[in-house]
């Protein structure tokens, strides 16, 4: 398995991320959970409901999440972002 990011999530991560160095360094360790330990509770891994019911979500920290899809070989990340920002 491997990880895709869309355009969306590229462009949020650049926006929303990249420039705070603390956020970076916590979105490194998520990923890291994410591809080694998916089981891991401080990830709160879990399905989305109603229009969202396709995707997953996992939190980087208390207020960031990465909502993401999985297909036969590989994770879609879509976007990330605060709680506000990326449940529509």
């Amino acid at each position: 398995m491997y990880i895709r990011k869309s355009s969306k999530f590229i462009k949020n991560y650049k926006e929303r991320i990249s420039s705070n160095e603390n956020l970076v360094l916590e979105f490194v360790e998520a990923l890291y959970l994410f591809i080694h330990d998916r089981e891991n509770t401080t990830l709160r891994d879990h399905s989305l409901q109603d229009k969202m019911a396709h995707l997953r979500s996992f939190s980087v920290n208390n207020y960031v999440r990465v909502i993401y899809s999985e297909h036969e070989d590989y994770f879609l990340f879509h976007d990330i972002g605060t709680h506000d920002q990326v449940y529509y």
